[in-house]
């Protein structure tokens, strides 16, 4: 399974943030944007992000079509 980079905002601060989401558990709407879930025993088991989880998910899909080229 290839690692899968993507460049969020956080909510608090607006300051990006570099997941990868090979690793994230789900991804649910919260305050408009995002909470993105990780396994526990991260440092952060949950990121608060200002992109909706569609957003992530676009994200996700052009980090995935360019990985293939």
């Amino acid at each position: 399974m290839a690692i899968e980079w993507i460049i969020c905002k956080l909510q608090d601060g607006g300051k990006n943030i570099h997941l990868n989401m090979t690793n994230a558990h789900s991804v649910v709407e919260f305050k408009k944007g995002s909470k993105i879930w990780f396994p526990a025993g991260v440092e952060e088991d949950c990121i608060d992000v200002i992109e909706t989880p569609e957003e992530t998910f676009e994200q996700l899909r052009e980090v995935r079509y360019v990985g293939r080229a």
